[in-house]
């Protein structure tokens, strides 16, 4: 009788394949970077003012390049601050582009006179918010 040894070394790497990639997906993540990195890169960033600094490089890019994403991108943060009903109550939104800053304001019955709506500015160059208000 004639034994087929490639039948026998291919289940033997399909078996140690499969205990291999078992036993990775077992293994412990590393989730993001260490706080003590996070704080020097942090501080390294906020403190470096000169024009070639890779952290400043976004600052003449548009990365915020459609009301779509900017909307996606303040409305945790107004959720946050004022609550998910009240804001989503105030759509549809008013979205404009004016130079390098969206202006994204919430919307109200005509004759609506218990209140405002918010009214937030983000930079398109980076994200951050210029100003963030909720009229009374």
């Amino acid at each position: 009788m004639k034994v087929n040894y490639k039948l026998y070394i291919f289940g033997l790497i399909f078996a140690l394949g499969l205990t291999a990639t078992v036993n990775y997906h077992k293994a412990p993540w590393r989730v993001g970077l260490p706080v003590e990195f996070a704080e020097k890169r942090v501080k390294e960033v906020v403190m470096d003012t000169s024009k070639t600094s890779r952290a400043k490089v976004h600052q003449t890019r548009i990365l915020i390049t459609t009301g779509e994403t900017a909307v996606k991108i303040v409305e945790p943060i107004l959720f946050e601050i004022y609550g998910k009903e009240q804001i989503l109550s105030e759509r549809p939104y008013g979205v404009h582009k004016i130079d390098d800053y969206w202006f994204i304001s919430g919307s109200l019955p005509k004759r609506y006179d218990a209140g405002g709506g918010f009214e937030i500015i983000p930079d398109s160059r980076n994200a951050e918010v210029m100003s963030i208000v909720h009229y009374k």
